[in-house]
């Protein structure tokens, strides 16, 4: 039996996938699926907020939301729910840099 070590560490026999690597494109699926329904959720919200703030009147906003402005394309471009891209809002590396930065900002203040 010939054994292949696969890109990601596994390693596979040639006629299947090992279940750990299965499982991690299923994952992987199941988010970027549960992504799209965020993201659209996110547009069609955003999109009627920018519409009835900008004074549109309801009973318009069918045919606004088939020919949107280019002011609301920008906004949703300048906007997105996922910035990164990834799904995810800061990695954790930021937010240990940030909180590693408050705390260096709290160590010179002194207490009144």
């Amino acid at each position: 039996m010939v054994s292949k070590t696969q890109t990601d560490g596994s390693i596979s026999n040639g006629h299947s996938i090992s279940p750990i690597v299965e499982k991690r494109q299923s994952a992987i699926q199941l988010q970027e699926e549960k992504m799209k329904i965020c993201n659209n959720s996110y547009t069609e919200l955003v999109t009627e907020l920018f519409f009835l703030q900008h004074g549109g009147n309801y009973t318009e906003f069918s045919q606004f939301k088939k020919r949107p402005s280019q002011k609301l394309i920008d906004h949703l471009r300048q906007t997105p729910v996922f910035p990164n891209g990834d799904g995810r809002h800061r990695s954790t590396d930021s937010r240990k840099s940030s909180v590693d930065n408050d705390n260096k900002s709290l160590v010179g203040q002194q207490v009144e």
